[in-house]
C-alpha cells in the first residue's frame, strides 16, 4: 500500500517507502523509497502496452493468451525474450531478462523471489498448475477447487483467480480478414440495461420487505428480465424464477396474463410510470459487437427455457442481469461479487464505473447511464 499526501496546490507526496499505485485493477506505478521508479501504460485488464523507467520507455508484445513475450525499447530492440511451459512456469533456454519488470503469464505480474504469479483474489503456483487458496466461489468454479483454469491452459486464463475467460480482444472497428473499418450496422449491437432503484418511503417500505427494485437488459429491442414467481417463494430460495416485466399483462398490452415473455425495450418504456412509483429509473446503453449480443441473448433463452436451472449466487433479477453480462463477454469483470453486485443500485454503480463500448467509434469510452424517470 501507498499513501499520499495532497497540499493545497494539489501537489502529491508519497509517504511510505514501498508499494504501488493502482487504476481499477491494473498498476500505474510501483514506489519504491518513496520515489516512482516504474510507470505502466495498462488500458485495459492486463494488456500491457509499456513501462518507464529510468528515463526509457519500453514496450510489450504479448501472445493470444495475453501473456508478455517480449520487452522492446524505444529503438525496437528486443531487451528481454519470455517462453513458457503450459502452466505458466517460465521455460528457461526460451527465457532472457536484462530489464526488471513485473508481467510474465497470461499478462500477471510475477513475484521475482517466490515465483508465485498474483491473480487478484489468490496467487498461482505455475509450477504446479494450482492456486495457493481455495476458489472464493467455491464449487460454482468446478468441483476442484485449487485447478487453475480447470487444465484448459492453451485458450483460458483466470485474472482474478476466480473465473477462468477467454483472452480479451482489443476493441477495434477493423475487420481484421480485410483491414477495412466495419460499417457500423455490421459493428455494433446496442444493449440496454434498465434499472429501478426506490426512492423516499418506497425505499424503506421495499427495504423492510427485502425488495430494492429491478432490473433488465434489452438486446437491441427486445426486452429480457427475471425475478420471483408468485406463490412458489422467492427466486434466491431456490425456487425458479420467471420473466417479470417481460411477461406482465399489466406491463404491456402485447404481454398475455399466461406470462408470455414477449415485451420490447418499447414497451417497457412507455409503459414505465405504471410499475415505477416511488422510483427512479435509469438506462445504461453500450455499443457492442453482434456475436457478443449473440451471446447474450442466448443465455437469456436458456435461463428463460430452464428457470432456476442457471449457476448464479441468488437468482435474483440483478444478479441475473449481471451474469448475463459477464456470461457474453460485454462486462469483463467478474460477475461473482455477492458483496458489492446484490441490489439495483450496486449494479448500476458498476455499470457506471466499469461498463464500456467495445465497438464502433466510441470503442473503449464508458457507456451512457442516464436517469429517464424520477420520483
Amino acid at each position: 500500500m501507498v499513501a499520499i499526501s495532497s497540499d493545497k496546490l494539489g501537489q502529491t507526496e508519497c509517504l511510505s517507502e514501498t508499494g504501488s499505485f493502482y487504476d481499477s485493477d491494473n498498476v500505474v506505478a510501483d514506489v519504491v523509497g518513496g520515489i516512482v521508479s516504474k510507470q505502466y501504460v495498462t488500458p485495459f485488464l492486463d494488456q500491457n502496452l509499456s513501462m518507464t523507467t529510468g528515463g526509457q520507455t519500453y514496450y510489450y508484445s504479448q501472445d493470444g493468451l495475453g501473456s508478455v513475450r517480449t520487452l522492446t525499447d524505444s529503438a525496437g530492440g528486443v531487451v528481454n525474450n519470455y517462453d513458457y511451459s503450459g502452466f505458466g512456469e517460465k521455460w528457461t533456454p526460451g527465457t532472457t531478462e536484462t530489464v526488471s519488470q513485473r508481467y510474465q503469464f497470461t499478462g500477471r505480474a510475477k513475484n521475482p523471489v517466490s515465483g508465485t504469479q498474483y491473480n487478484r483474489y489468490r496467487t498461482y503456483f505455475a509450477g504446479v498448475g494450482r492456486f495457493g487458496g481455495r476458489d472464493p466461489i467455491l464449487y460454482l468454479g468446478g468441483i476442484n477447487l485449487y485447478f487453475y483454469v480447470n487444465g484448459k491452459v492453451a485458450f483460458m486464463r483466470d485474472p482474478y483467480g476466480m473465473n477462468e475467460t477467454v483472452p480479451p480482444v482489443t476493441p477495434t472497428d477493423f475487420d481484421p480478414k480485410t483491414d477495412k473499418k466495419y460499417p457500423d450496422e455490421e459493428c455494433c449491437c446496442t444493449v440496454s440495461i434498465i434499472v429501478k432503484v426506490p426512492t423516499g418511503k418506497e425505499k424503506k417500505l421495499l427495504g423492510r420487505l427485502g425488495l430494492s427494485g429491478h432490473a433488465g437488459i434489452a438486446v437491441e429491442n427486445e426486452f429480457y428480465d427475471y425475478g420471483c414467481q408468485p406463490g412458489m417463494g422467492a427466486a434466491f430460495l431456490g425456487s425458479p424464477g420467471r420473466p417479470w416485466w417481460d411477461g406482465m399483462s399489466c406491463m404491456t398490452n402485447r404481454c398475455n396474463a399466461e406470462g408470455k415473455p414477449d415485451a420490447t425495450l418499447e414497451d417497457i418504456e412507455k409503459n414505465i410510470k405504471k410499475v415505477a412509483e416511488g422510483h427512479d429509473v435509469y438506462k445504461c446503453v453500450v455499443k457492442t459487437t453482434k456475436e457478443k449480443c449473440d451471446k447474450l441473448e442466448k443465455v437469456w433463452k436458456n435461463i428463460y427455457k430452464k428457470p432456476g436451472k442457471f449457476r448464479v449466487w441468488a437468482r435474483t433479477c440483478t444478479t441475473t442481469t449481471w451474469y448475463s453480462l459477464r456470461k457474453s463477454g460485454i462486462h469483463n469483470r467478474p460477475w461473482w461479487k455477492p458483496k458489492t453486485i446484490r441490489r439495483p443500485k450496486s449494479l448500476l454503480k458498476e455499470l457506471m464505473a466499469n461498463l464500456k463500448h467495445s465497438c464502433g467509434k466510441k470503442s473503449g469510452q464508458k457507456a451512457e447511464c442516464k436517469k429517464i424517470l424520477a420520483q
